[in-house]
């Protein structure tokens, strides 16, 4: 399984999305990518700083109708598994001196729980997470 980092949702959210992502993610299909609920909540995050009105409407409600109809079964939680993952890769980023912020942490420790891989433009941020990490913009899976 694979599970999308927040950018990968950004982009494939614009309303011109890099042809490339959008055919690689599309031949991802029989594998189902997932995403995290840190993901959900990085979006929602950005959604919220947008001014009131029309665009911010437009993006929210389509953001929730994505989410909804691509991702249904496949949303994953920060849970227990997640959490104890969440210390030991803390502890060995901090040990090996890598640094990492706790969102990307999280998402890595969920991916971890999942026995999946993270496909996202940031490899530098997941690299010493110990997942497999797939960059769609330059690798072919």
């Amino acid at each position: 399984m694979i599970i999308l980092d927040t950018n990968i949702i950004s982009e494939l959210m614009h309303e011109l999305p890099d042809a490339n992502i959008r055919q690689r993610i599309s031949t991802q299909k029989p594998i189902h990518p997932g995403i995290t609920t840190i993901t959900i909540v990085e979006i929602q995050r950005g959604l919220m700083h947008l001014p009131m009105g029309k665009r911010r409407i437009r993006l929210t409600a389509g953001f929730t109708d994505f989410v909804t109809e691509a991702f249904s079964g496949r949303i994953f939680s920060f849970d227990e598994e997640a959490a104890y993952s969440y210390g030991e890769t803390a502890a060995k980023c901090e040990t090996s001196g890598f640094n990492t912020d706790a969102v990307d942490l999280m998402i890595a420790a969920i991916a971890k729980s999942q026995h999946a891989a993270i496909a996202t433009r940031n490899v530098k941020d997941f690299s010493g997470c110990g997942v497999k990490i797939i960059d769609p913009w330059t690798q072919v899976e």
